[in-house]
């Protein structure tokens, strides 16, 4: 891997972090988690935040709860049992004194999952991320600004409730009063996706996801679920069924937590890429639709408050499980929503909103 893509990289990491920031961080230090398997990164990531007036300091040596707000750069590698996997700072008691930014590396292992040679993959790295523009933090001003409007529109429309369709997709989905979509927030890069938290209880249908679910170290290929009265009560896949049955065996991981779409016009990416934070923002033909299933956003809620009881988050058909997996869908597809303001509308068709 070339050392200018390298240095371009962590550079955008840095300057993408400090632009975005949506934590009042008055330290000068940019902690940072840098699995092995990303470990050519590491001094060039460094010297980015060193070059950039702060501190660099490695998630490893700091306590498990912060005592001041920091700025925090998680790299996602391979993903296999043991290794860092920085949502963990999204813990309840970090969700206030971190700003995260979360962003993929491309590795020999996620490149031959994807079906690529690395040097095509570093390339598809390059399209995604602006890194083949003169001014890349530029281009991502303007993106996210793109896709703040693209949420307040949504928002704007006060949509209760949606259907999907596509040729196997058909789900039905509430997401009750006031509920809020989300997107553009700074923390995950790329991200093109705009995304609510349904009332779980609500989720009707049924859906395959044709996209693989890479997670653990496994890449579990066409699951099919089967939802009734907000629950999966069926679901079946093409390998390992046994690693799919542990993870959706956890706590609540049978409920939906996240319902988002990826309109294909704000999105640089056009393969599968074999890793959930470069596929949930798929574009390509057909935009995409993903479901995670497991734990809800609660800051989709008016007011949020990061003491919701489990008792109020209940209430609202907010659920709360041991982990967040995307599972993504890019075929063609029809959503028609129910709005408070417009009523009946086609909301998003051929991989591009409609409003």
């Amino acid at each position: 891997m070339e050392n200018s893509f390298l240095k371009r990289y962590a550079d955008l990491l840095v300057q993408y972090c400090l632009r975005f920031k949506t934590v009042d961080v008055p330290s000068k230090i940019i902690v940072y988690s840098v699995p092995r398997e990303c470990a050519l990164l590491k001094p060039f990531l460094e010297l980015s935040i060193i070059d950039a007036g702060y501190t660099a300091l490695d998630k490893d040596r700091i306590e498990d709860r912060l005592s001041e707000p920091v700025l925090f750069i998680g790299l996602h590698g391979d993903n296999f049992p043991g290794d860092l996997y920085s949502h963990e700072m999204l813990k309840p008691q970090y969700f206030q004194k971190a700003h995260v930014v979360l962003s993929p590396f491309p590795t020999e292992g996620r490149a031959k999952l994807a079906g690529m040679a690395l040097t095509n993959y570093v390339r598809e790295f390059e399209k995604i991320y602006f890194l083949n523009q003169k001014n890349p933090i530029a281009a991502w001003e303007k993106r996210l600004a793109e896709i703040i409007e693209l949420r307040e529109k949504l928002n704007r429309l006060e949509i209760e409730r949606v259907e999907v369709v596509a040729p196997s997709i058909h789900l039905k989905m509430e997401f009750g009063p006031n509920k809020k979509w989300l997107g553009a927030s700074g923390r995950n890069l790329p991200s093109s996706e705009v995304f609510t938290s349904p009332d779980w209880r609500t989720v009707e249908g049924e859906i395959k996801f044709n996209v693989p679910m890479n997670k653990y170290g496994y890449s579990i290929k066409n699951i099919h679920c089967i939802f009734e009265n907000g629950i999966v009560t069926k679901y079946t896949c093409d390998n390992d069924k046994d690693q799919l049955d542990k993870i959706l065996g956890q706590s609540n991981m049978l409920k939906v937590g996240e319902f988002s779409l990826t309109d294909k016009k704000l999105s640089e990416i056009t393969k599968y890429m074999a890793t959930s934070i470069l596929d949930e923002n798929l574009g390509g033909e057909h935009g995409n639709m993903h479901l995670a299933l497991g734990t809800s956003y609660k800051n989709a809620y008016p007011n949020f408050d990061t003491k919701l009881s489990a008792v109020e988050l209940e209430k609202i058909g907010f659920n709360q499980a041991g982990d967040h997996i995307d599972f993504m869908n890019t075929e063609n597809k029809e959503v028609t929503a129910w709005s408070k303001k417009k009523g009946k509308l086609l909301l998003y068709k051929h991989g591009e909103f409609q409003i």
